[in-house]
């Protein structure tokens, strides 16, 4: 009966590890991206991007890339 201790106290914790993993996957966002409609060309202001995103219905916008395009992001 001692035996059964160790191997079931070290099952019990493998359990909450494997749980406790795939609830943090569950809460992690995807985040979706695309090119401004609204701003057009090198994009030189990121709150007049964000402004531009949120007019196209995305959360946020940034300029981004060597080519500074304005992206949207929001969640998926």
């Amino acid at each position: 009966m001692e035996a059964k201790k160790p191997a079931l106290l070290s099952s019990f914790l493998l359990l909450l590890l494997v749980v406790g993993t795939w609830e943090m996957q569950q809460t992690e966002a995807r985040i979706c991206e695309s090119p401004s409609n609204g701003l057009r060309g090198l994009c030189n202001n990121n709150r007049a991007c964000a402004k531009s995103c949120r007019a196209d219905g995305y959360s946020r916008g940034k300029c981004v890339g060597l080519l500074r395009r304005c992206m949207c992001q929001r969640h998926c």
